[in-house]
């Protein structure tokens, strides 16, 4: 590996990650842990929510076509799709990239995805791995996404008050509505059942 470029791709990344920070973040890229503060003064009783996800046989698409953002972008809206259906906001997100020869220009690409995805959901990007994992895995590719949100106590959604007319409503408006920031503030101000059915 050109030890130069791949210095230069950290510090494109750092600067990318950079890009999507929150009040919220308390530390720099390049440390063991990433370090956030929830705004107590948004909530009462915050509740955590967590969630892990990749994007599966897309990442092999990604490697044969040479276009590597979008799984990028595909990884961070899966998570943030994981933790809204259980009304949860999105606060930040850390990413996992294995290679077995790790490519300076496809990890910046893929986190310029990453790093995109996360602005528009206003979601921190606060740490990440590329990992080179030769000896075990020489040409193979795999992607990770871990994302943390919150959520109001009283506004957490178990399902429990959702009728099956509001479920295949549910199901429907998901299918045709791409998840964003408006969608989100807007699900996130109403009621359970409103919120499921809400464009």
């Amino acid at each position: 590996m050109d030890i130069d470029r791949a210095n230069r791709t950290k510090q494109r990344i750092k600067y990318l990650a950079h890009k999507t920070f929150t009040r919220g973040v308390l530390s720099e890229i390049g440390g063991f842990g990433g370090l956030f503060a929830v705004d107590k003064t948004k909530y009462q009783d915050p509740i955590l929510v967590s969630s892990v996800d990749g994007v599966g046989t897309k990442l092999k698409i990604a490697f044969e076509m040479g276009l590597h953002s979008t799984v990028g972008a595909d990884l961070v809206n899966h998570c943030v799709n994981d933790i809204a259906v259980q009304g949860a906001a999105p606060l930040f997100f850390m990413d996992y990239l294995a290679t077995g020869t790790l490519d300076p220009s496809v990890a910046e690409q893929v986190v310029e995805g990453i790093a995109d995805a996360c602005k528009h959901n206003g979601c921190a990007l606060i740490g990440g791995r590329p990992p080179r994992c030769r000896v075990f895995i020489p040409m193979a590719n795999t992607i990770g996404g871990f994302i943390v949100g919150v959520v109001e106590r009283d506004r957490i959604i178990t399902g429990r008050m959702c009728r099956l007319e509001t479920w295949f409503s549910a199901c429907l408006r998901m299918a045709c509505t791409p998840m964003d920031t408006r969608w989100r503030a807007s699900c996130c101000s109403k009621s359970r059942i409103t919120l499921l059915t809400t464009t």
